[in-house]
């Protein structure tokens, strides 16, 4: 269980898992398992005793269309599996208690997707071809498909009353010197200013409490005191770094070999602990007692996440960007120039050199965090700087882009909308919005707070200009959100 109540697991070990990932069967019988069930303990006195406190079910990842049941009660359906799930688990309805709770997940094949599975799911030009079919898609139609399952992550996250859970932090490095056209060295850069944005959410009441902003810099920042109503919040806090306190990460092959990670940690403390027991109870306690109840009341109601970034100032070139007139132009200008096409980064023209990156398995549970970490490893000792992440494929662990960030291995990455029937045929889509604002912020394609992201593609494969447009579109909408 997560004694912290933070979903944003980004780089953290999942402490607590229901499941394995999808069954290891051969594929002619992947599609005969239908329903898993397991039993687990609630946590947290509040819950049990149906205060505000708040129990989310979280999957993280999910593949084909199910129904989600706790002791009998449907309390969520799941259909896209690039989405993660979270299902507050209210007690009194779900009918709690401290062990014995039963958890099913029931797949159904009329849950509609449309497409919003692994495109190569079934097989492709470089993948072997399934004779297991999904019929009824009104986008993909009749799809080959291999594996269905709970492919990532179940786990609990007890969320105290007047807590909150961190769903996401996102720190975005911006730099503050001027457009450079020459290699950038230490200790004379412009130095950078770090926007935080920390989404939250607070169980029925609401929260009231600080967010406190540590940059391993040596940059500290706290909110003003902050009133969040129940649900999904957005609080933002600005870091500065300067160039006698980071160090420029370069890729792999360009500039220095260094590429020096920073961690950012977000900490939610709360305004004054809720009490746990009755005032005759507290009576009844000595003074010393009634301090360690709410000390220990405090901190439980604390919420931490950490996230890590790099500083590195990268340009996608095609105009005479050695033009200062050109570049103040097109600060923030739409599309492309006819200069060319080259990379820069901390002011450095380099040759992008790598690979295209396809999903490991098409048996997506059998993914190992290791054998990503170790393909990136060998990437860049072949001397590669650059790795496309197609858009037939997932998002992939979390390790590959952790690996990413230390290798000094470029990332231009793919949205998941390859082949027919998996394009954004519907903008509107709130599965797909929400998808990708999940994956922005886990994954920071657009934004390039990960070390190593600097381009986005809505999928070279998608042959549909019109698609393309829209998935643009509903882009814009969900960066205004991030």
């Amino acid at each position: 269980m997560y004694h912290t109540p933070s979903l944003d697991t980004h780089g953290s070990p999942r402490t607590h898992t229901f499941w394995p990932v999808t069954p290891r069967v051969p594929p002619p019988f992947a599609h005969q398992h239908r329903r898993y069930a397991t039993t687990f303990a609630a946590t947290g006195r509040e819950v049990l005793a149906g205060g505000n406190a708040t129990q989310l079910l979280v999957f993280d990842g999910v593949k084909m269309g199910a129904h989600v049941l706790v002791n009998g009660v449907l309390v969520g359906q799941v259909a896209n599996q690039f989405l993660r799930y979270v299902l507050p688990l209210p007690a009194a309805v779900v009918g709690l208690r401290i062990a014995g709770n039963r958890l099913e997940v029931v797949f159904d094949d009329a849950i509609v997707l449309n497409g919003r599975f692994m495109a190569c799911t079934g097989g492709w030009d470089w993948a072997f071809y399934s004779n297991t079919f999904r019929d009824n898609e009104p986008t993909t139609g009749r799809a080959a498909t291999v594996t269905r399952g709970i492919w990532k992550s179940v786990y609990l996250v007890h969320v105290p009353a007047a807590s909150v859970a961190i769903t996401h932090v996102v720190p975005l490095p911006r730099y503050q010197g001027a457009y450079p056209t020459a290699p950038l060295a230490d200790d004379a850069h412009g130095g950078f200013v770090v926007n935080v944005t920390t989404h939250l959410w607070a169980p029925p009441g609401g929260a009231c409490g600080t967010l406190s902003v540590v940059g391993a810099w040596g940059a500290t920042e706290v909110s003003p005191p902050l009133r969040l109503p129940f649900g999904d919040s957005a609080v933002s806090v600005s870091l500065h770094a300067t160039a006698q306190q980071v160090r420029l990460w370069w890729p792999n092959g360009v500039g220095p070999d260094t590429r020096p990670l920073y961690n950012v940690t977000v900490s939610w403390v709360p305004a004054a602990p809720v009490a746990g027991v009755t005032e005759a109870q507290q009576g009844a306690q000595t003074p010393q007692g009634q301090r360690r109840q709410q000390q220990q009341q405090a901190l439980e109601q604390q919420a931490t996440s950490v996230r890590r970034i790099g500083f590195r100032v990268p340009a996608l070139v095609t105009g005479n960007d050695t033009n200062a007139t050109w570049v103040a132009g097109n600060a923030n200008a739409d599309g492309s120039d006819t200069h060319g096409m080259f990379l820069r980064v901390n002011g450095a023209a380099m040759y992008a050199r790598g690979s295209n990156m396809v999903p490991m398995e098409e048996f997506e549970g059998r993914m190992d965090a290791q054998a990503h970490a170790v393909l990136v490893q060998s990437a860049a000792a072949a001397g590669m700087n650059t790795l496309r992440v197609w858009g037939g494929g997932i998002f992939l662990p979390d390790a590959f882009y952790d690996a990413c960030d230390e290798h000094g291995v470029l990332l231009y990455h793919d949205m998941q909308f390859a082949g027919n029937g998996h394009m954004a045929m519907f903008a509107n889509n709130a599965s797909l919005e929400v998808e990708v604002r999940h994956q922005v912020r886990q994954v920071a394609i657009f934004l390039g707070f990960h070390g190593t992201v600097d381009s986005y593609c809505p999928s070279t494969s998608s042959p549909s200009k019109a698609c393309r447009a829209a998935v643009r579109l509903m882009c814009a909408r969900v960066l205004a959100c991030v």
